[in-house]
């Protein structure tokens, strides 16, 4: 309750495999990555039935990529002497990860676990990637600033909400491409480098003025 959303945002080298391909030019229609994390498990088994009776149509791409890895020259000896994914492997990417992604048209995005377990890289290579992101509505609170508004439309609150949005998006390509396009336009714009930092920048400046109110109009 007293903590401050901060997005993990777009990483400047996820541009490096983007490929400016349109909504018709995108092979899959649905794009979900498993991963740990019982929200992930619970929308990979729900895709899998919905594929299985045809409740969602068109084409779902649901494995896991896997190819030889892309490491930043600059941390390459840190990340193969770290054993802790969650440390310079974030700054790994994988080509035919990417590939997929820019193939995607929607990329379903379900959260991971309950909160504050919410978000991780994969909304953000997404975006970078010209998908759009169907995403669970976020378990933790990120109103100060608010990843569900790159698209509100595209935030879901329940499966069967979930399912309608599938349906319409695969019936309305133009709407799609527009809300699509949109996206990355507003990810690019909100969820870089620079205006996170500023977001950051804010929050400190704020939180030394509540303690320091001398120092309030200081920016």
């Amino acid at each position: 309750k007293d903590s401050f959303y901060l997005p993990f945002g777009i990483q400047k080298h996820y541009y490096d495999l983007f490929e400016n391909k349109n909504t018709n030019e995108r092979k899959y229609d649905f794009c979900h990555i498993p991963g740990a994390g019982i929200y992930r498990k619970r929308m990979d088994l729900l895709i899998r039935i919905c594929r299985r009776f045809k409740i969602i149509p068109g084409s779902i791409y649901t494995s896991s990529s896997s190819s030889k890895e892309i490491i930043p020259p600059e941390i390459k000896d840190h990340y193969l002497k770290d054993d802790n994914v969650h440390s310079y492997h974030r700054w790994v990417m994988k080509a035919s990860y990417f590939a997929d992604l820019n193939n995607s048209k929607v990329l379903v995005y379900p959260g991971i676990d309950y909160e504050p377990m919410w978000e991780s890289k994969r909304p953000w290579e997404a975006y970078a990637s010209g998908c759009l992101v169907l995403m669970r509505k976020p378990c933790t609170d990120v109103s100060l600033y608010p990843i569900t508004e790159i698209c509100e439309w595209a935030v879901y609150d329940s499966y069967v909400s979930f399912i309608r949005k599938c349906r319409y998006l695969y019936k309305n390509q133009e709407f799609l491409e527009k809300i699509r396009k949109e996206s990355f336009e507003k990810s690019q714009k909100y969820f870089t480098e620079k205006p996170i930092t500023n977001y950051f920048l804010k929050i400190i400046n704020d939180h030394r003025a509540v303690n320091n109110p001398e120092l309030r109009n200081d920016r």
